[in-house]
């Protein structure tokens, strides 16, 4: 794959001060530059969508986050998170998946990274500690009202709460490490890839290193890059889970512009599990096309061969679906597109899916395939009732 170079950097004013700033417009030092007040004044450009959107996906926002640096994750109606974040590292994404929700997301499609790096780090370590055991040893509370308002800070669950009082009226010498009910998980990759500018910022290596030091919280970097040299030689102490985004070929080709191919996705996730890391792999979006069976097999077969299932940390399964928003973006930008070729009805949260019956087909078809390689990895259904899932898996 061709890793990403902006034909034009915007560069917010107050950025420039950031190391990370710096260390960018270094490497990218023959770029030009135009300074701006605030990536959040950019406006989209006005020409026609897939223009403005291949335009906007050459340039580059260097800014300031200010506000919610780690945001609580409300993914999914029917699986409570309450002890997962997404790291708000970037917004925008240098890849042009057709399918991706940021389309309907987010103002304009400027790649924009965001560089006070020391405050999301910060924001990253007062969650965990807030979360601890020990910050609630070396400060007890004195009632279930100051307990509450720590459960709200950091998002810990009514059982983790249940244990930490247990310990609240015992002497120092009696207190011992609790294991609790939950481990809290952070996600990079959400509003942007994860890894697709690591060759410009090197997030990954401080990102990896905090959470190599804290045993209850787990990192997972998601990705469609093949660009994994940062973090091969970095003591992650196995808590990191690295997660490729996993489609065929045709797919990928069709759908996924200027990500890494299978065959390269497959190679550097074999590369990150040789050197110790978990990988997660992520069937997410499942994409109906006339061939499907024959593509979907293969490419697990092919994934299979290469990878190691024992150091695979999850697989999740999630079929194709819109917002009202990104079905009109895909309805405008390519006539025919596959995504829409298959029987899509909208459902009760009002995203267009593909009707039930062949999502359940799909599934269980998947699922079968998986297990014939990896019969004891946990594999969960994404943004699904559990009356799918259950039927799925029986």
């Amino acid at each position: 794959m061709t890793l990403f170079r902006p034909d034009i950097i915007f560069l917010e004013r107050r950025a420039r001060q950031y190391p990370m700033a710096q260390e960018i417009l270094a490497r990218l030092h023959k770029i030009a530059v135009q300074e701006i007040d605030s990536y959040q004044n950019m406006a989209a450009q006005e020409l026609g969508l897939n223009r403005r959107i291949a335009t906007e996906k050459r340039s580059l926002i260097l800014a300031v986050k200010d506000g919610e640096l780690v945001k609580h994750v409300e993914r999914d109606l029917f699986r409570p998170t309450p002890n997962e974040y997404y790291i708000i590292h970037s917004h925008g994404c240098p890849f042009d998946c057709e399918y991706c929700f940021l389309y309907d997301y987010l103002e304009h499609q400027r790649p924009t990274i965001f560089v006070n790096l020391p405050d999301i780090l910060n924001r990253i370590q007062e969650i965990i500690v807030a979360s601890s055991p020990m910050a609630f040893w070396k400060n007890p509370v004195s009632s279930r009202q100051d307990l509450n308002l720590k459960k709200g800070s950091s998002g810990m669950t009514n059982r983790g709460a249940e244990l930490l009082l247990s310990q609240k009226e015992k002497p120092a010498d009696e207190i011992k490490p609790l294991a609790l009910p939950y481990p809290l998980f952070f996600h990079a990759g959400e509003f942007s890839d994860a890894l697709a500018y690591d060759h410009l910022t090197n997030l990954s290596q401080p990102l990896v290193e905090l959470f190599a030091s804290h045993q209850h919280a787990r990192l997972e970097m998601r990705t469609k890059s093949a660009y994994v040299e940062n973090l091969l030689g970095l003591n992650h102490n196995g808590q990191t889970v690295i997660s490729w985004t996993f489609n065929p070929q045709e797919i990928a080709e069709r759908l996924e512009h200027q990500t890494a191919s299978l065959d390269e996705r497959i190679q550097a996730a074999r590369r990150v599990q040789d050197a110790g890391y978990w990988v997660g792999l992520r069937f997410d979006p499942i994409v109906w096309y006339s061939d499907w069976q024959k593509g979907y097999r293969e490419m697990i077969d092919k994934i299979f061969s290469t990878l190691d299932p024992a150091k695979i940390s999850d697989i999740s399964l999630g079929m194709f679906r819109a917002t009202p928003g990104l079905r009109r973006v895909i309805q405008h930008r390519v006539r025919h597109s596959w995504l829409l070729a298959g029987e899509v009805v909208q459902c009760e949260d009002k995203k267009y899916r593909y009707f039930k019956p062949i999502r359940l087909e799909m599934y269980r078809a998947i699922l079968g395939w998986i297990r014939v390689h990896a019969p004891e990895v946990n594999v969960e259904l994404c943004m699904e009732a559990p009356e799918v899932e259950k039927r799925v898996k029986g």
